[in-house]
């Protein structure tokens, strides 16, 4: 792999820190690696010896954080004369935004807040097989006084949920959020009855025939040949929900589900994993086990993944290569659709209990229920046991269903068992930067309609890994996408992108 980032020179305080930062990083990856193992190949039995190997990583992570060495080299930094090199300053800025998280956080609290999550994972998983809210309660209501804890510790101005959502997208607060929130979900309930008018004008049951699994995993396999995900480098599974996790640029792993009811379900989860997986192969393998070698931040990271799942593989052009493939795997059973008829399929506007099924133009409203919970949870105005119901009465209000069920409501999610307070917010702010990039990739690559007809995605992945993923996290996403667009993150180029679609489906 290529190296692009390099320094004027290695002076001996750089060195000290990269040293420190490859300890923690590759700690950091065995911790990841049991994680991965716990999602899928972990028998159910071993939770309890999986909980203390986590946490003993994960506590001497916090060590190496909090030592004389990692102090001294904190104060070092904050009184160096700056020397010009963007790289070393970026390794600075890395290592102090780390530490003075960390120091703040207690050994104890390390502890707790791991076994926690541990634990919370296996019951979540009880509780959604049983479809009872009930027997995941008490561990979620544990894991979220350890956030407020967390909270109270890290500090914020304005609001508790701040000091968690800062740590997924760094500089956003609710204050920021919040006003592109409002509009979006005002303009997308305007839209959806909009829609609804003309719900009939589109088909997809020919998207529910049962496809058998074999062919569903065979063609999300050719799609990330025609990606460029490097199965040398990375490999493909099945999990309950799917995820990615990357150990180094050469140890990327994606896992993926199948759905023999839908085969929208494997394709689109399968192409949204791959999306990040493609961000982590393509950082730069100088950034390797330096706390730049990961995505400039869970929205950006977010963008990558909508951006090959909706933008990309979602449009007409993409099925004008695609179905000819498809109808190969599963003969007879799509020879009398065309690749109209498959873009409308793949892009039906229908209110959804599943996040992960639901359409480009709902699953803000989605992202945002989230949030409006997460947000009440930490600011004492919602308790843990009024979830489901409050969950079931806003899908009502938003999308006028209402979940049969505590599986296909507020269990659904993972990313609560993992303590993951403010991680839903960077789905929406990633459809946000993806379309800001949508826009740019259009200017900038002019034959881009004709490249997806053709299944030649790779000059798109090129263009993503020398403007986004190289740079691992050396720039912030507020840099990154001002240097890609020109402009600061806002809302109105996806509200611009999904109306243009839907006119494109329903309208015209």
């Amino acid at each position: 792999m290529e190296r692009y980032f390099t320094y004027t020179e290695k002076s001996p305080l750089l060195k000290r820190t990269l040293d420190l930062m490859a300890k923690v990083k590759d700690i950091e990856s065995a911790s990841s690696m049991l994680s991965w193992d716990q999602e899928t190949y972990m028998p159910p039995g071993a939770v309890e010896a999986r909980s203390h190997q986590i946490t003993a990583l994960e506590v001497i992570q916090h060590q190496f954080m909090t030592s004389t060495e990692a102090h001294d080299i904190a104060e070092k930094i904050s009184t160096r004369i700056p020397n010009g090199d963007p790289n070393e300053t970026s390794m600075f800025r890395l290592f102090m935004r780390r530490y003075n998280r960390d120091v703040k956080l207690p050994q104890s609290f390390i502890e707790d807040f791991s076994n926690a999550k541990t634990v919370a994972i296996e019951s979540w998983k009880h509780a959604r097989k049983e479809s009872r809210f009930y027997h995941f309660e008490k561990d979620l209501g544990r894991l979220l006084e350890l956030k407020i804890q967390e909270a109270e510790y890290l500090g914020y101005s304005d609001n508790r949920y701040d000091a968690l959502l800062d740590q997924y997208e760094p500089g956003m607060t609710v204050a920021k959020l919040q006003p592109m929130f409002d509009h979006l979900k005002t303009k997308t309930l305007e839209l959806f009855k909009k829609v609804d008018i003309y719900k009939d004008k589109v088909t997809d049951g020919f998207m529910k025939q049962k496809f058998h699994s074999e062919g569903q995993i065979k063609f999300v396999k050719i799609i990330s040949e025609k990606m460029a995900f490097d199965l040398y480098y990375g490999r493909m599974d099945e999990s309950v929900h799917p995820f990615t996790v990357a150990f180094s640029p050469k140890d990327v792993r994606i896992t993926t589900r199948v759905n023999d009811k839908d085969i929208r379900t494997c394709i689109y989860a399968s192409i949204h994993e791959l999306g990040h997986g493609l961000y982590e192969q393509g950082i730069d393998y100088s950034l390797y086990r330096t706390f730049a070698n990961d995505g400039a931040s869970f929205g950006m990271h977010e963008s990558q993944s909508l951006l090959w799942e909706n933008m990309i593989t979602r449009s007409r052009e993409f099925f004008v290569w695609s179905l000819p493939i498809l109808q190969s795997i599963y003969p007879g059973m799509l020879s009398d659709i065309y690749p109209t008829d498959i873009y409308k399929a793949v892009n039906v506007v229908r209110p959804s209990f599943i996040r992960l099924e639901a359409d480009e133009l709902t699953y803000n409203l989605h992202i945002i229920l989230r949030f409006e919970i997460e947000n009440m949870l930490l600011n004492g105005q919602l308790k843990v046991k009024e979830i489901p119901d409050y969950w079931n009465v806003k899908m009502r209000e938003f999308l006028g269903i209402y979940p049969p069920n505590d599986t296909m409501g507020a269990l659904q999610d993972i990313h609560w068992s993992h303590g993951g307070f403010g991680y839903f917010p960077t789905y929406t702010l990633g459809k946000m930067y993806g379309a800001m990039i949508w826009e740019t990739m259009h200017k900038e690559i002019s034959n881009l309609g004709e490249l997806i007809s053709k299944g030649n995605l790779s000059p798109l992945r090129h263009w993503l890994g020398e403007k986004i993923h190289r740079y691992g996290s050396l720039l912030t996403p507020q840099e990154l996408i001002k240097n890609i667009t020109g402009s600061e993150l806002n809302e109105q180029p996806f509200l611009n992108y999904i109306e243009t679609k839907l006119k494109d489906i329903y309208f015209n």
